[in-house]
């Protein structure tokens, strides 16, 4: 099975968004594309996405999984510092602009930050290029002046917030976490790993519930589990990425995981 899914990865998810999920003019992958592989011309274009490709195609150019992949990795890096970074001289990074580049919309969004990090260690991983923790350095200082939580610990889910913003959620932090874990990984620098050890703190007290041994979803601003059917809401997919995670973590020097 997992011969069958590294070869589907291989033989056609990665060279069909690298052709046809790839605006060459702009240098940014398509955000979306039809079930006949068409693009779509009016759908904003989000920087999480952008970010997530970074990383896919960082990861297969140091496995030798695509031929063109660092390529794709230095203009997409590239385009996305340019589109999404600081655009209206405000510090952080925008949450989507249009085809055209104008921004869609301007928040700064704590999910899609996480995977900027991410995309930076992946870039400095398939490239060398060093140079680039400058930016990773800048985005965790807007994060921590901009975006810290006023209780409960962590991080709020966007700035500004949105009018009925919704609970605050643990998944956010999972993606700080491992885009730290990889930042640390890529760079050998203990601030990376020391910052990862606040949101392993973090999760112990607020997100991992001992008795019955699960990880909530959904939050109160102060990071009590939520009211009603939303704080007893359980995705076994973070369960895994969690534990994935905390191993990462173990190894990396911080703490013993094991409960």
């Amino acid at each position: 099975m997992a011969a069958r899914l590294l070869g589907w990865a291989t033989d056609l998810a990665l060279p069909l968004w690298a052709t046809v999920g790839f605006d060459s003019r702009h240098g940014r992958f398509e955000e979306r594309l039809t079930l006949n592989a068409e693009r779509l011309a009016d759908s904003p274009l989000r920087l999480m996405s952008q970010a997530r490709q970074i990383y896919t195609y960082a990861l297969a150019a140091r496995r030798g999984w695509y031929p063109d992949a660092t390529r794709l990795v230095e203009q997409a890096y590239a385009s996305m510092v340019r589109d999404y970074h600081r655009r209206d001289d405000r510090g952080g990074w925008i949450f989507s602009i249009r085809r055209d580049g104008a921004v869609a919309d301007p928040s700064r969004d704590l999910y899609s930050h996480a995977f900027v990090l991410l995309a930076i260690a992946s870039y400095v991983e398939a490239t060398g290029k060093r140079s680039a923790l400058a930016l990773a350095d800048e985005t965790l200082t807007f994060i921590e002046r901009h975006m810290t939580a006023p209780q409960g610990g962590g991080f709020v889910e966007e700035v500004p917030s949105s009018v009925g913003a919704r609970a605050r959620r643990q998944n956010p932090h999972m993606h700080l976490f491992e885009a730290l874990l990889a930042l640390w990984e890529c760079s050998g620098e203990a601030r990376y790993l020391a910052l990862a050890g606040r949101l392993f703190d973090l999760f112990t007290a607020r997100f991992f519930q001992p008795d019955p041994g699960i990880v909530g979803e959904y939050f109160t601003a102060g990071l009590a589990p939520a009211e009603g059917l939303a704080g007893k809401l359980v995705e076994p997919g973070h369960h895994y990425e969690w534990i994935w995670l905390l191993r990462r973590f173990e190894h990396a020097g911080g703490r013993p995981v094991q409960r």
